[in-house]
């Protein structure tokens, strides 16, 4: 079967993306954030471990080796934690924009006004972000960032973001407190200026989601609301996408399914550095889904999500 292009990548062939992660503690475990979301994938314990954050001349120099020995880059994700709650941001955009031309910034927006970082992001030549919204309102989008006001701050960003001709992308995490939100959210974010596109992520139970089981859904018991929110994108053209929801709950989504492979993650030790590569090919291990016409193509690996190895 022949591999589905990557709409993550916005681009064919052998494209190559990194991610390195400048706001995660150094033993991996936290990160410095100023929200607690209830699904972070990435966080591990409830509390903060303090430790020290790696520093610039430490990215610069393993994005540096990371060059040396994979060769070119074509897009570079700057994630943390939060990366805009560190002072030297801009040292760290000039590194990246050493070894990469586009570099996107992972970011919550989570400010009172973001002025700041967009005279920061224009002095640094940096002109794409990617952020967070999961809900149409405050009450579901507060609670699951952990973190009151969040929301009308976050979408006051996005509006001057746009405004200021910044790309942003927005991501929406769906879980069981937000999935019948689903079409609203869709329309909240159709109607800003600018939005460049959409991506619907199901909940994945791993990091500190682990804490939260409640949050747990099935979208096979979800259909009409996903198929409505798939007629929404439909009718009006906006470019929606979805991420690890599988085929079977509309046929609709094999063509605006999210694909990340051929991701390299860059992990920042004190003393070393690991790339890791992103799986996109799913473990068929259901029956079903061995016999599925879609075949790897599907997402549906994430078996917890759907009853296999959730105990």
């Amino acid at each position: 079967m022949e591999k589905a292009r990557n709409p993550f990548l916005f681009m064919g062939g052998n494209m190559r993306t990194a991610v390195v992660h400048v706001g995660k503690y150094l033993d991996g475990l936290d990160r410095i954030c100023n929200h607690n979301c209830l699904f972070c994938m990435e966080r591990m314990e409830p509390d903060g471990s303090n430790q020290i954050l790696p520093s610039v001349d430490r990215i610069k120099a393993s994005l540096e080796r990371y060059r040396r020995e994979r060769g070119s880059l074509n897009r570079l994700y700057i994630a943390g934690g939060e990366p805009t709650m560190r002072d030297d941001l801009g040292a760290i955009f000039h590194a990246a924009k050493r070894i990469c031309n586009s570099v996107i910034l992972s970011t919550n927006c989570d400010f009172e006004s973001s002025q700041w970082l967009t005279q920061l992001l224009k002095a640094s030549e940096v002109d794409e972000v990617t952020t967070s919204v999961h809900g149409s309102h405050s009450a579901i989008h507060d609670k699951i960032t952990g973190t009151p006001d969040s929301f009308s701050r976050t979408m006051n960003s996005i509006v001057e973001l746009c405004e200021a001709g910044i790309k942003v992308n927005v991501n929406c995490v769906i879980c069981k407190e937000n999935i019948d939100d689903m079409p609203r959210i869709l329309a909240t974010i159709q109607a800003l200026p600018g939005i460049r596109r959409l991506v619907f992520t199901h909940f994945c139970f791993r990091g500190f989601a682990f804490y939260h089981r409640d949050l747990l859904f099935s979208a096979l018991d979800c259909k009409e609301v996903i198929s409505k929110t798939l007629d929404m994108a439909n009718e009006a053209g906006f470019p929606v996408l979805f991420r690890d929801f599988p085929f079977c709950v509309d046929e609709r989504l094999t063509d605006r399914q999210e694909r990340v492979e051929d991701v390299d993650i860059i992990f920042l030790g004190e003393q070393s550095m690991e790339i890791s590569r992103s799986e996109g090919a799913p473990k068929l291990e259901r029956e079903e889904c061995r016999k599925c016409k879609h075949g790897s193509l599907c997402p549906k690996f994430l078996l917890s999500n759907y009853g296999e190895g959730f105990q």
